[in-house]
């Protein structure tokens, strides 16, 4: 596989491999299959690109993390006298975004973070995994099963526990899973509430 040539022109849009792409050519990829859909009820087609889509977008965010990350460790190797998280703020990144990529980087780099947990839970779970390892908690064989299997409100739950942080008082929580599911939370106990139809 050759080298990814990637150059950025403007916020919206990219040069990939010498072929420019802008948000209007994707938006108007996406209206032309939205009209598809229309015309021919090619639901399969639709929903692939949607699939490619997401696909496309967590490959991207951990390209960003990988990335971001070995920049921070030629940053570091080669000496350089300004904090690297207030020199990519000065050149228009997000510092939270920035800094949870980067915890997420060296949790990956140092084995705190398992790679099983890195590829199979969202990264909106992964973040505060990292930054749970970062503040020096350890999370148990059993946490961490129980992590893998959970969704992003349980994966909350579990962090709560690894902390030593009480549930939170008097709180129930409706968790609508992906398959539909309705299941309320209160006291670490899960109740099944219902079912939504998300056809």
């Amino acid at each position: 596989m050759s080298d990814l040539d990637l150059e950025v022109r403007t916020e919206k849009s990219v040069i990939i491999n010498n072929v420019p792409f802008t948000e209007q050519d994707v938006n108007s990829s996406i209206d032309e299959v939205l009209a598809n859909l229309r015309q021919t009820g090619d639901i399969e087609r639709a929903v692939g690109v949607s699939k490619s889509l997401m696909t496309l977008a967590n490959m991207s965010a951990k390209a960003f993390i990988r990335l971001i990350g070995g920049i921070s460790d030629w940053w570091a190797d080669t000496g350089q006298d300004d904090d690297f998280i207030d020199y990519l703020v000065t050149n228009g990144y997000n510092r939270v975004y920035t800094h949870r990529r980067l915890t997420i980087y060296e949790q990956l780099k140092n084995g705190n973070l398992p790679a099983k947990i890195y590829s199979s839970v969202s990264l909106a779970s992964v973040a505060p995994i990292a930054a749970t390892l970062s503040d020096g908690y350890e999370i148990s064989d059993e946490q961490w099963d129980k992590i893998q299997l959970g969704d992003d409100a349980e994966i909350g739950r579990i962090l709560r526990e690894v902390k030593g942080k009480p549930p939170k008082v008097n709180t129930i929580d409706l968790v609508l899973e992906r398959d539909g599911t309705i299941n309320a939370w209160r006291d670490g106990k899960k109740v099944f509430v219902g079912y939504l139809d998300l056809k």
